[in-house]
């Protein structure tokens, strides 16, 4: 594929938020409120809740206006978390909460154990990393092309750092590492929702209002920018189907994208580059390095996943190939020329 630059242009963009704090600060009533302004009160909250059903006790709240709910148990390993993504997805979910992403990071089944497990097993300190930190990738990558707005709670502990004289004591967000980097968002709340905002693009600046506590306003501020620019809604969603069919590995990823890139071109042209071929041709060697990973790193089996319970991995509905499509060669994939 050549790199080409063009004259930039601003394209409409799903939000991806993070919302930290200690144990009764506001996190699940704050993104609840957010995700309601950024949907509007016709829009999709779909809640993927690890915390015992606690989002239901604001199932009647008037002012979020009801919600779509997931009760999301152990183990908690990145790969099933990403399956949960799409399946919110599936379920026509326009704003996504994770309450809690942390959960992910150092509960049963997370990041963490996983990794305990792996070195229990054999691995030393270094690689026992591998594995983990792959699925870990694998779920944000799905989570951020999913076309979805993402709010994560995030939970905040307290550790005295003995390294300092004398000791002090520290917050830190229980999350992988990097992950904060990815929110467009970043905002820790306290006091039942007062909120402390510590990401802020420009673009969203003139609407954050410092110590405020969150409202539906604050969300649907947030939307009047988010949603300016270039509507992209429809390739987004085509990329987020072909990573779901992806993760399945390379055999179901070829079915995909043949059938995927047929329906955006004339009819039995596979060689005519469309606006959105050009668009898919872009995504190929990720996609295909998605698949490959997916084929050689085995799901959550070494943390005894439940593959049914969240609709395991198939080919997303909507861009199944019909009976008898083209399988292609990894050289031979329509579009995958220089």
């Amino acid at each position: 594929m050549s790199f080409e630059f063009k004259p930039a242009e601003r394209e409409a963009a799903p939000v991806f938020v993070g919302i930290e704090g200690k144990s009764g600060s506001g996190k699940t009533y704050s993104a609840l409120l957010l995700a309601r302004g950024i949907v509007g009160p016709k829009g999709k909250i779909g809640v993927i809740d690890t915390e015992g059903k606690r989002s239901l006790m604001y199932a009647d709240d008037e002012a979020i206006g009801g919600f779509l709910h997931m009760d999301f148990v152990a183990p908690y390993s990145s790969d099933r978390f990403r399956q949960a993504i799409h399946a919110a997805r599936a379920a026509g979910v326009d704003a996504i909460v994770i309450d809690s992403a942390s959960h992910e990071h150092e509960a049963e089944g997370g990041m963490l154990d996983f990794a305990d497990q792996l070195e229990a097993s054999g691995s030393n300190k270094r690689a026992k990393w591998i594995k983990p930190k792959m699925q870990h990738n694998r779920f944000i990558r799905s989570a951020l092309s999913c076309g979805a707005h993402l709010i994560f709670c995030i939970r905040v502990k307290t550790i005295v750092n003995t390294d300092t004289k004398p000791a002090t004591k520290e917050d830190y967000a229980v999350c992988e590492s990097n992950l904060p980097y990815e929110f467009t968002i970043r905002l820790r709340v306290e006091n039942e929702g007062i909120a402390h905002f510590e990401k802020v693009p420009k673009p969203f600046a003139k609407y954050i209002r410092q110590g405020e506590r969150i409202t539906v306003e604050h969300g649907a501020l947030l939307m009047q920018e988010a949603g300016k620019g270039i509507d992209t809604s429809r390739i987004v969603k085509l990329i987020a189907n072909l990573e779901e069919a992806a993760s399945s590995g390379v055999a179901v990823f070829r079915e995909a994208w043949g059938a995927t890139w047929r329906n955006t071109g004339p009819s039995g042209d596979n060689k005519s580059m469309t606006p959105e071929r050009e668009e898919l041709n872009k995504h190929l060697a990720r996609l295909k390095r998605l698949a490959e990973d997916a084929d050689s790193l085995p799901g959550d089996s070494d943390q005894d996943r439940e593959p049914d319970d969240i609709g395991g991995r198939t080919t997303p509905e909507t861009e199944k190939p019909k009976t008898g499509a083209a399988v292609y060669d990894d050289d031979d994939f329509p579009g995958d020329r220089p």
